[in-house]
């Protein structure tokens, strides 16, 4: 069965030399050439964290729904 859609958030690797970018780590530390990855890394974590926060969210709103005879 094929998936219904692809999603390709992932975090990347600061050092692009590999891809044949540019690399924009200097002596191991990212620079602002990486601002693109490291903020798109940092919003893919958060949005991680805003998923599981909701979900608990969702089960506690639940749980106490069902068990408050409403």
């Amino acid at each position: 069965m094929l998936p219904l859609f692809t999603v390709y958030a992932q975090i990347q690797e600061w050092d692009q030399t590999f891809k044949g970018g540019p690399s924009c780590v200097v002596d191991g530390v990212p620079t602002l050439k990486c601002l693109e990855i490291v903020f798109g890394n940092i919003l893919y974590m958060a949005s991680f964290f805003i998923i599981i926060v909701l979900f608990i969210m969702f089960v506690v709103g639940s749980f106490k729904y069902l068990t408050s005879f409403g």
